[in-house]
């Protein structure tokens, strides 16, 4: 077997063929006339560099299949082209490495060893280094991937919440999100809690009027209504009583809600904050939220300025709940069940 014979000038790469998933074959000419294979064996931290020089004469005693060569580069391709044809291939061993080619044409199988080549700490720094841009590299595209995922994940979750309500008017998830608070009332109890917005009524669906309301919803308990006004505006209130009755109420668990400024409006404890009317929509008092007797062809919707604050917590400036303006006509008017499981 030929020893290895060591070049004392760097060579020229000709061609690069990558074996398997971590072998990297290198095949090169030195001094014109030196054939120089190197295999390079991609290890997690530090490459392992394998190398041989052979010169013409070398190649021949091998394999008789170089003969028909006329130089060093003609070796290449042929060793290239054997590449190819899966006649070449990469056996492992101790501090060494082993090339075999298969018998092709009438030339017989033969190998040729490569010793492991000694690596120089400027060369082990700089495949450090490389390592370590490489691994970041990959921790930034997976961090990428990570944000593109969680965004399409939250898009589809969005997406779901809001196809789950039946809805015209709560079509955002954070509409979702603060109504659900607003019900579960930061309670331990309710928080694992899924809740179910049932629909009872939609005015332009089944038809404009308290009587239709009333018709829907009289005898339900725990019922969620909400206005959306021309102007955009989206307000409304819950209560656990039933909208039956001419009297006015009292539950402690009323609220009133403002979805423009994500507001929660609490009943002051003693006050009869509900006042159903037959005649009307959903009032809470004193006239805080007041409809009329139509809701899509009434303009006299109003909403109370002065004793606001005598009946329900949390209002800062006169008409609050639709920014400012005593009166509001009505675009769209819902009314849901609220079920807890």
């Amino acid at each position: 077997m030929d020893s290895p014979k060591k070049s004392k000038e760097a060579y020229e790469i000709y061609e690069e063929i990558i074996i398997k998933d971590n072998y990297k074959l290198s095949l090169g000419l030195s001094n014109n006339k030196y054939l120089i294979i190197e295999l390079t064996e991609n290890e997690k931290s530090i490459n392992k560099k394998y190398t041989i020089q052979l010169s013409l004469q070398d190649l021949m005693q091998k394999s008789k299949i170089f003969k028909t060569c006329d130089g060093i580069n003609e070796c290449i391709n042929l060793i290239k082209k054997l590449y190819q044809e899966k006649l070449l291939s990469i056996i492992p061993m101790e501090n060494s490495v082993k090339i075999h080619f298969s018998e092709f044409m009438l030339s017989k199988e033969f190998d040729i060893i490569l010793e492991v080549k000694k690596i120089e700490p400027k060369e082990i720094i700089e495949q450090l280094s490389n390592k370590v841009k490489q691994l970041e590299e990959k921790i930034e595209n997976l961090e990428n991937w990570k944000k593109e995922v969680e965004k399409k994940i939250n898009g589809y979750i969005e997406k779901k919440q809001v196809e789950e309500i039946d809805s015209k008017i709560i079509t955002k998830k954070e509409e979702i999100e603060f109504l659900e608070k607003c019900l579960k009332k930061d309670d331990p109890i309710f928080s694992k809690k899924s809740i179910q917005f049932k629909l009872l009524y939609r005015a332009t669906k089944d038809g404009d009027g308290c009587s239709v309301f009333h018709s829907k919803v009289d005898k339900k308990y725990n019922v969620l209504f909400i206005i959306q006004t021309i102007k955009g505006l989206k307000f409304g209130g819950y209560t656990e009583q039933t909208w039956e009755g001419d009297n006015p109420k009292e539950d402690n668990n009323l609220f009133a809600f403002s979805l423009d400024y994500f507001k929660k409006y609490n009943p002051i404890k003693g006050k009869k904050c509900m006042s159903p009317d037959k005649t009307r929509g959903p009032r809470f008092e004193p006239w805080i939220i007041w409809t009329g007797e139509n809701f899509l062809s009434q303009n006299g919707n109003t909403c109370e300025k002065s004793s606001a604050s005598n009946y329900f917590e949390g209002f800062s400036k006169d008409y609050e709940i639709n920014n400012g303006e005593l009166y509001f006509t009505i675009n769209e008017f819902e009314a849901f069940q609220i079920i807890m499981s």
